[in-house]
């Protein structure tokens, strides 16, 4: 998201995913900030997210790399959403230490943004789709 999110703020013609860009860019600034603060090691790209990113790094600006950003971020919070679910429906409930209880508080916060970036993508990407691309 912070990768392909840095070229969408540029790219993008469309105001609401240029909006959600610049959005989920702040988000992912912050959200590695504070993953790195707590010792978390930052995965590198897996090979779909490469093939992702250098689809989105080549794509020109105008409405075809809008909805191509669109969703590729569609699909990313959908994944997100589905490992936070997971995560959270098989966490422990009781006699959680400081890390686990503090865990699973991340966990509980980032699934509300992801379902609603869920929700923001899946309508812009209507949009898109059906010729409002103002």
């Amino acid at each position: 998201s912070l990768a392909t999110s840095k070229i969408a703020v540029d790219k993008a013609i469309n105001k609401n995913v240029k909006e959600f860009a610049g959005f989920e860019l702040a988000e992912a600034i912050a959200v590695t900030s504070v993953l790195k603060d707590l010792g978390t090691i930052i995965p590198e790209m897996d090979e779909e997210a490469r093939t992702s990113f250098s689809e989105i790094e080549s794509n020109t600006a105008g409405i075809d790399f809008d909805k191509l950003y669109i969703r590729t971020q569609l699909k990313n919070h959908r994944l997100l959403r589905d490992l936070t679910e997971d995560y959270l429906n098989g966490a422990p409930t009781d006699n959680l230490d400081k890390d686990e209880l503090q865990g699973k508080h991340l966990a509980t916060m980032a699934l509300v943004v992801f379902e609603e970036h869920v929700a923001i993508t899946e309508r812009i990407n209507k949009e898109l789709t059906s010729g409002g691309n103002e």
